[in-house]
């Protein structure tokens, strides 16, 4: 079970905030897409909550790459920019 990044997606500090609240509280995936725009905010709050001790290695995150992306180098090109929005190695 995983938690969906929609409900709150356009408003970046709600979205942070219930990433980190729902990481302490023992969830560990998170899924988000590229269309919601909100890949920095779950980045922080994914921080934010490795910053509190929770493992990098014990987050799942999953997101969606969008239809002009498709392909193996539009793909690839997107997967680089969501790390980086996501401040995450993988």
């Amino acid at each position: 079970i995983g938690m969906c990044c929609r409900p709150n997606a356009y408003h970046h500090p709600s979205v942070r905030q219930q990433v980190l609240w729902y990481l302490v509280q023992g969830g560990r995936h998170i899924d988000g897409a590229d269309v919601y725009l909100n890949h920095e905010p779950i980045g922080q709050g994914i921080q934010d909550a490795i910053k509190l001790g929770i493992p990098r290695s014990e987050i799942f995150v999953t997101t969606k790459v969008w239809p002009d992306s498709f392909g193996t180098e539009g793909t690839t090109k997107a997967v680089k920019r969501f790390l980086q929005e996501l401040q995450l190695d993988y």
